[in-house]
Formats: C-alpha cells, sequence, structure tokens
C-alpha cells in the first residue's frame, strides 16, 4: 500500500451554494476513477483502489483524521511515547499517563487527532509524516520516522524481535 496524504483547497469565491466538484484521479497502473458530485466542503477523502470498491463510487469520507491503536509488545513496560511531525524538535506530551494502557506489556491504548496538527501540512500543501517514538523501562529507545496520517492498529516490538530495521509492526496482537 502507498499510501500518503495532500490537503487540496478550493476558493469557492462566488460560487453557487449548490455547485458541485469533480474530483478525478489516476493510478500509476492507469485505473481513472471519478466522483463528480463532490461539495464545497471541508472533508477527509480516502481515494479507493479499483479493487477495493463495494460500489461506484471511488471515493471514501473519513470521520475521523487519524487514529492509532497502540499495542505494546516489547515484552517490558513502555516509559515514554510520543508521537509528533517528523523533523519537529518539540515531541509534544508524553503519551504515557499512568500505569495502563500502552505503558503495561500487553496493553493498549488509542491516539487520535481529529484535524491535521500544527506543522504536519507542508508549503506545498502534502501532509507529511509522523515520527512514533518509543522507551522502555530497560532504556531501548525506538523509533519509526514515517507513519502516515490514517487509521492503523501499530504494535511497538522489542529490539530482538525485529526482523529488518523497524521496530513497530502493522496489525493488532493475535491471541495464541
Amino acid at each position: 500500500m502507498n499510501a500518503h496524504a495532500t490537503k487540496l483547497t478550493y476558493d469557492a469565491g462566488d460560487a453557487a451554494a449548490d455547485t458541485k466538484l469533480t474530483l478525478e484521479f489516476t493510478t500509476e497502473s492507469g485505473y481513472n476513477a471519478s466522483f463528480t458530485t463532490l461539495s464545497i466542503e471541508t472533508a477527509p477523502i480516502t481515494l479507493l483502489a479499483e479493487d477495493a470498491l463495494t460500489g461506484a463510487t471511488p471515493i471514501a469520507f473519513q470521520t475521523t483524521a487519524a487514529d492509532y491503536t497502540i499495542y505494546n509488545e516489547t515484552g517490558e513496560n513502555v516509559t515514554e511515547l510520543y508521537l509528533y511531525p517528523t523533523g519537529s524538535s518539540d515531541k509534544g506530551d508524553n503519551l504515557i499517563s499512568g500505569t495502563d494502557g500502552a505503558a503495561v506489556n500487553g496493553g493498549s491504548q488509542e491516539v487520535t487527532f481529529d484535524s491535521v496538527p500544527d506543522g504536519l501540512i507542508g508549503e506545498d500543501g502534502k501532509v507529511g509524516s509522523f515520527t512514533l517514538e518509543f522507551t522502555t523501562e530497560s532504556g531501548y529507545n525506538a523509533s519509526f520516522t514515517t507513519l502516515s496520517y490514517e487509521v492503523a492498529p501499530i504494535m511497538l516490538i522489542a529490539e530482538d524481535d525485529m526482523t529488518g530495521a523497524t521496530p513497530i509492526q502493522f496489525g493488532a496482537p493475535t491471541a495464541d
């Protein structure tokens, strides 16, 4: 999956309230689709792959801009968890609060953004990436710097469980 985001704006000017826009896109493989009844509004939209269509509409409207369910599968407690725009010097607040949720090995917590955070939209209008950073009790510190603005389950994994350079896995843990 090649998930990226961009912010599009349209200056409605003197357009009538019932004006409809056409959103058209073409993929690298040549798939071309359009949605011809888009209202002038603020709305997060997902472009759908041809094989993901459940009807005639090639887009889906999202109600939540970004929602991550973070699962702690590190084998130990997590003491720090940050989610911030990649490249930012401000990590924001430690998302681990108390002794429950993703702080506890095997626990989980939800992190939701209802709108795109400041600093995530570049001058070109494209939405950038997040960095997900965590630290465990033993001092293991890891980060993933190319997290898209999306809805995704994410497992924090132990350094010994990594099969590559990535300290996370997308998905929810499975019951043994």
